[in-house]
């Protein structure tokens, strides 16, 4: 299945201990609105099956949903969404399950207060409990993404 991995946000909501791709603020020429339309257009133009919306915490970007409609709406098969799904709420997964995500893969790299320490997010366990929640009830098939490394094995 051919695939493509588009990068919405460089900022992260999280602080992950084994994470390279959390940048401390967005380079708009990288993530701004031109470079993220040039990058979906020209994903939709070579076809792919596939494409994965990812980041820093791609739930950051305002108009996230747009970009998931105008994916579908351009025959894009499988949108994913990778996120730590701490910002997703009932209304908000909603919004994307209408305009067409497929999947979310979902970061779960440890369980109660070891995901708190590893995201150095307080609260950030419950709150991704909550949006795995949301995006269950909205029907959105999940994965969930364990990162085993050093500073998750316990």
């Amino acid at each position: 299945m051919p695939s493509e991995r588009i990068y919405l946000r460089m900022q992260c909501n999280q602080a992950c201990t084994y994470c390279t791709d959390h940048w401390s603020s967005d380079n708009p020429v990288h993530v701004g609105p031109k470079a993220i339309a040039s990058r979906v257009t020209e994903a939709v133009s070579r076809d792919v099956d596939e494409v994965i919306l990812t980041g820093g915490e791609p739930t950051l970007l305002p108009g996230l949903e747009g970009v998931v409609s105008f994916l579908r709406d351009n025959g894009t098969k499988r949108i994913v969404l990778e996120t730590n799904a701490t910002l997703l709420n009932s209304e908000r997964v909603q919004t994307l399950h209408e305009a067409g995500l497929t999947l979310a893969r979902v970061n779960l790299s440890g369980w109660g207060d070891r995901l708190d320490a590893i995201t150095g997010d307080p609260g950030g366990f419950q709150k991704t409990l909550q949006g795995l929640e949301a995006l269950l009830e909205a029907g959105i098939s999940v994965q969930l993404a364990c990162v085993v490394s050093r500073s998750t094995v316990d």
